[in-house]
């Protein structure tokens, strides 16, 4: 269930970026017609950069709901290793080499920051 409910959550959000982008497209049409010289002008450029922002806004949280999805498949997969008793071995494995795996990404992303700085 956790990942048709995520998958919604992905197309609500696809389908509210998708609005943005067309909200900020009717802005900019209505922005360029505006003359720099019109009291309005002011006004209409932030109302145009607001609706960027919301659409920027928007995008990073799509993007973010990109990021969880397929951490949830894959979650989802080895749930069902356990079904077949010869992949249960591979998520058993997993399991009691966590600590080691963890122990080991600690060490190696404190190394790989270190030879970025530098």
């Amino acid at each position: 269930w956790i990942s048709i409910c995520i998958g919604i959550i992905v197309a609500s959000l696809f389908i509210r970026a998708r609005l943005y982008v067309a909200e900020v497209n009717k802005h900019f049409l209505e922005t360029i017609q505006v003359s720099s010289t019109s009291p309005d002008y002011q006004a209409d450029v932030e109302s145009f950069f607001a609706a960027v922002e919301d659409m920027s806004r928007s995008g990073l949280d799509f993007r973010a709901s990109i990021y969880v999805y397929p951490n949830i498949l894959i979650m989802r997969l080895f749930k069902s290793f356990a079904a077949q008793p010869r992949l249960a071995i591979v998520t058993a494995t997993l399991h009691r080499a966590s600590t080691d795996l963890l122990h080991f990404g600690i060490v190696f992303l404190s190394v790989y920051a270190c030879m970025m700085v530098n």
